[in-house]
């Protein structure tokens, strides 16, 4: 499983170490594997994140379009809109301070989408530690505007 290497054995201490609070922040998660987009949302919900799922870039974008969201943590190499598309649009359209997170196994990839903008990619495998260091360190939420 792509995620989870020893992340499973630490989560204990990992829990008890961080008291971190995730519930009120809205994360979209867009991920074409399954079994990874629900290990991602374990893990969100882990900390009382709220999550809406979508299974492709296009999805993404349309949702982005319909809903406000903290973040969005995506798959780099997806069918169709892949993860750096997406970004490149969603700045297009004038969404310059959503932070976007892109998961991938390409190091390469990932330091020269860094350059981009983009506000962090996480390498393939990577665990609980390394997610909550993205949420902490670059993760706020939307304040409310008035009326909502």
């Amino acid at each position: 499983i792509p995620f989870m290497t020893a992340a499973v054995s630490r989560e204990i201490k990992i829990s008890t170490a961080v008291s971190s609070d995730f519930s009120h922040l809205k994360i979209l998660i867009a991920e074409d594997n399954d079994v990874n987009r629900l290990i991602l949302k374990k893990q969100m919900e882990r900390f009382n994140a709220n999550t809406v799922m979508v299974e492709n870039g296009q999805q993404a974008y349309e949702e982005c379009a319909k809903e406000q969201f903290d973040a969005v943590f995506m798959d780099l190499h997806m069918p169709g809109k892949t993860g750096d598309m997406f970004v490149r649009e969603l700045r297009r359209s004038g969404c310059a301070d959503l932070p976007v997170v892109l998961m991938t196994a390409d190091s390469q990839s990932a330091k020269a989408l860094e350059a981009e903008g983009i506000a962090m990619c996480l390498l393939k495998p990577f665990d609980l530690d390394a997610l909550l260091a993205c949420v902490a360190k670059y993760i706020r939420p939307h304040k409310q505007t008035s009326g909502s």
